[in-house]
């Protein structure tokens, strides 16, 4: 599992280039790390993107979701455990929901092959 709080765009928050001549980081199934069944990628944020913070939690919005998802409240079905697929879901509709709220944009992004793939079991 990669858990990457940052963004892949390559971009200053102004928009600008992080250094001439650099291009973003793209992550896809075709990637040959990604090759895997057991490999997953959850990023933070989508496109040009931002991975913005949250002041008011002291975490990245990603992380606090991220956090939280791993505890257990990513636990959609009630089994006691959390998938790659529940935790993904978590994430993304928090973060984007979070971001909403702090008249930001912000996507978090799971590339993984096995989506059923459980990562916790809670006690």
């Amino acid at each position: 599992m990669v858990f990457i709080d940052a963004c892949f765009s390559g971009l200053t928050r102004s928009g600008g280039a992080l250094r001439v001549g650099t291009r973003g980081v793209v992550v896809s199934l075709e990637h040959p790390a990604l090759r895997s069944e057991t490999m997953a990628v959850f990023s933070a944020a989508a496109g040009e993107q931002v991975a913005s913070s949250w002041p008011q939690r002291q975490h990245g919005l990603f992380t606090y979701w991220l956090l939280r998802g791993l505890r257990g409240d990513a636990d959609e079905s009630g089994d006691g455990a959390v998938s790659v697929g529940e935790l993904g879901r978590f994430i993304h509709d928090n973060v984007s929901r979070t971001a909403a709220t702090l008249d930001r944009e912000q996507t978090s992004q799971l590339v993984a092959r096995d989506t059923t793939r459980l990562l916790v079991w809670l006690r």
